[in-house]
């Protein structure tokens, strides 16, 4: 029969007889350790999250190719680049009719109607540009919370051309102006504030336009004093809640300043340099096509 294991030494915790004594982690060692591992599992966290979001834009992104129709639209684009040299895709969110669902789209519009800063070379060098708009009358005033009757018309859509010709007294309220239902209206996307550092602009007025910022929305008709979305009860309203009312106004829909970036995408196929607008696909054809239709 065996003397069996030698006795624990006094003082030695149970389950430890007869090992040797582990050395103790300094207390630094110890921080360290817990640290890393607390970054390890915060990084484990945001990978996670990650994967959730690229997987949710992804699953969006897919979806609003589709229910946005965005191959059409891009197609309209491409028609147009390669005929005039540009087409233009505009950004911006759309909301279905009857519903509060928002959605971020890219839609198009016809490079006639858009107007980049002549005195730059290039677009991202540009301070401003201008979208051109045409809409009716009502739709306008409704957009911009304007009293009805506050805008005038300046051209004729094809159902009012209609009741003129039905009416018998058309052709007088065409004169007096009676008849002009659609508004055209400018969107004017600038860098550089809203009028301040124009020339000409006096210097009392300087100091009170600079407090909007560089980045600002200006919409603007023909023949109205004052800008749409800026309407005459908020430009003479005191405090400084109706100065925050005003830039909230005057901000971009979607700030792509951000990123010195313009709200739309011009589709391209060969720049100029030094120049803004880019050259037509079929302008070193078109001698030969000239030629061939002859």
């Amino acid at each position: 029969i065996g003397a069996g294991p030698p006795p624990a030494p006094q003082g030695a915790p149970p389950g430890q007889a007869g090992q040797p004594a582990q050395p103790m982690m300094p207390p630094q060692m110890m921080m360290m350790q817990q640290q890393e591992m607390q970054l390890q599992q915060q990084d484990q966290m945001q990978k996670t999250q990650d994967i959730a979001r690229s997987s949710l834009m992804q699953w969006y992104l897919n979806y609003t190719l589709s229910e946005l129709d965005l191959k059409t639209e891009c197609r309209l684009a491409v028609d147009e680049a390669m005929i005039k040299g540009a087409g233009c895709l505009f950004t911006e969110i759309y909301s279905p009719k009857g519903s509060q669902q928002k959605l971020v789209g890219t839609f198009f519009d016809t490079i006639d109607n858009v107007v980049f800063d002549p005195d730059a070379e290039r677009r991202m060098d540009s301070k401003w540009m201008a979208r051109r708009c045409c809409h009716p009358r009502w739709q306008v005033e409704q957009e911009y919370g304007l009293q009805p009757g506050s805008l005038k018309g300046v051209a004729e859509s094809y159902d009012a051309q209609a009741s003129v010709m039905a009416d018998d007294n058309g052709d007088y309220n065409r004169k007096r102006g009676l008849t002009n239902d659609l508004v055209v209206y400018w969107k004017i996307y600038s860098k550089m504030g809203i009028g301040a550092r124009l020339t000409g602009v006096a210097e009392k007025f300087r100091e009170t336009l600079d407090k909007f910022g560089d980045y600002c929305l200006i919409v603007v008709a023909e023949g109205c004093p004052y800008p749409l979305n800026v309407p005459p009860d908020q430009i003479n309203a005191a405090g400084p809640s109706a100065e925050q009312d005003i830039m909230k106004r005057l901000e971009w829909p979607t700030p792509f300043w951000m990123d010195d970036n313009w709200p739309c995408t011009i589709v391209e196929f060969h720049p100029v340099p030094r120049q803004l607008w880019p050259m037509s696909h079929f302008k070193p054809a078109m001698g030969m096509l000239k030629f061939l239709n002859w």
